[in-house]
């Protein structure tokens, strides 16, 4: 349990000023996103394995965007 309460913590602070309006669907989706990094970290002690996901799940985040917007009229 004592591994827990960093991971939530982390989460938690990851969640906050990712956030764009304040409702539980958004909160729970960057919360796991920080869960996931601060889980990724403790694994391997290694913050560049955070650092390289959350990168690409912004670049993923990104390329959505964009088709989005050039598909539209």
């Amino acid at each position: 349990m004592a591994k827990v309460w960093p991971i939530v913590v982390s989460a938690v602070l990851f969640a906050i000023p990712h956030m764009e309006d304040l409702n539980v669907i958004s909160f729970l989706t960057y919360a796991s996103m920080g869960a996931v990094l601060a889980y990724l970290y403790n694994r391997t002690k290694n913050i560049k394995v955070s650092i390289v996901l959350h990168f690409l799940n912004n670049l993923y985040a990104m390329l959505g965007m964009v088709t989005l917007l050039m598909t539209q009229h």
